[in-house]
């Protein structure tokens, strides 16, 4: 780990004990990478900036906002399908090994 990596993370354990609150992007999406978390945010917002500030029709607004949710539903289920994968496959390693 970097010299400054490692004082950026000292500084947020530091400010988190202080104050008693996590430094995370962590909104309940515990199976998303940080990227996919951005990205995800990012969908949320451009969905909502779609759907209430643009001059659309209200059918067209239901499909941005139908199609926003099962993109970051997919995206969520693909990532915890994943996850859940390659645990499945750590523990056979495992077992194999105690074998």
């Amino acid at each position: 780990m970097s010299h400054k990596r490692k004082l950026i993370s000292g500084a947020v354990e530091e400010w988190s004990c202080l104050t008693g609150i996590e430094m995370s992007l962590r909104l309940g999406l515990k199976s998303l990478s940080g990227v996919q978390e951005i990205l995800v945010l990012a969908l949320m917002l451009v969905s909502v900036f779609a759907i209430f500030y643009s001059d659309m029709e209200l059918a067209y607004k239901v499909g941005v906002a139908v199609l926003a949710f099962s993109v970051i539903f997919l995206a969520t289920l693909a990532s915890q399908v994943l996850k859940q994968e390659k645990e499945k496959s750590q523990f056979r390693t495992s077992a194999r090994k105690r074998l």
